[in-house]
């Protein structure tokens, strides 16, 4: 007996083995993606101001610290009048999803500042703190549980004894970086 299911099977593939090759096309498509991430903002409240101060008249140069919780003391002759005051900045961030890294000014940095009257007197502002790693909650930093998050940034300047009289202008860069 003869199994015509295996015979026509294989004449069936030997049919479409030796019919003409035709063209064939196709298409698919693909998707495209992009996240598009909010801008991590960070503000400027308050300028450092190390507010008035007499600069002294000793031999050697002193100096004024401001603190990031805004203590001041100073050294060397110099008398802090008032005024002074930490930088304040604003983090506007999302929480679960920015973690943020505070990058500087540090204790390493130095920034010159200059009188507006005269460029050629100067003082120098070293030895920058911030309160950003401060602890909140659960030992995990303040921001970790805020959308809007202060910090402060302080330092030291460094006044030369008798320091001309003037207001005396710098900058110094804020650098947040955030995954």
């Amino acid at each position: 007996m003869c199994d015509w299911r295996g015979a026509a099977a294989a004449g069936l593939a030997g049919a479409l083995l030796c019919a003409p090759l035709q063209a064939a096309a196709g298409s698919t498509q693909g998707i495209a993606t992009i996240r598009v991430r909010d801008s991590l903002r960070v503000m400027t409240v308050e300028d450092l101001d190390f507010g008035r101060i007499f600069p002294g008249s000793g031999a050697g140069s002193g100096s004024i610290t401001i603190a990031p919780d805004g203590f001041v003391s100073t050294s060397g002759g110099v008398v802090a009048v008032s005024g002074a005051h930490p930088a304040v900045f604003n983090i506007k961030r999302r929480i679960g999803r920015d973690y943020l890294n505070y990058l500087g000014p540090d204790g390493t940095d130095t920034i010159v500042l200059t009188s507006r009257t005269n460029p050629a007197h100067t003082m120098q502002v070293t030895a920058f703190t911030t309160d950003f790693q401060r602890r909140g909650g659960f030992g995990l930093p303040a921001y970790f549980f805020s959308t809007d998050f202060d910090f402060r940034v302080g330092g030291r300047l460094t006044v030369p004894p008798n320091q001309p009289p003037g207001f005396y202008v710098g900058t110094f860069r804020v650098e947040i970086a955030y995954q």
